[in-house]
């Protein structure tokens, strides 16, 4: 049997795991929550946990745009108020959403 590795890229990021990967508050309704950085930690349907430097800030997915690092020389800047959905249903609402369509910036 042969094992295909997928990467994730800027095309299919919204189908992938977020947790662990390095993230920037870009925009959001909260103006004190733009410019935190740090590491995504956990996520719910609404929110993200980012882990800082100076602790873990939930971050509403609603009305947040962050630029995630997803390899040393790739990064995405995602409007997270698309994606106000459970995590596990990522893969189908990924499909649905964004096959076909450009949603890249």
């Amino acid at each position: 049997m042969i094992m295909k590795r997928y990467t994730i890229t800027q095309e299919n990021f919204p189908a992938h795991e977020w947790i662990g990967l390095q993230a920037q508050i870009v925009s959001s309704l909260d103006i004190g929550l733009k410019g935190i950085t740090g590491k995504i930690i956990d996520e719910t349907k609404n929110t993200l946990a980012v882990e800082t430097k100076k602790g873990v800030k939930i971050i509403p997915k609603k009305g947040s745009k962050l630029k995630f690092t997803i390899s040393p020389k790739d990064q995405v800047t995602f409007d997270c108020s698309l994606m106000e959905e459970r995590p596990e249903e990522r893969t189908k609402i990924f499909y649905k959403k964004f096959h076909k369509k450009n949603w890249v910036n």
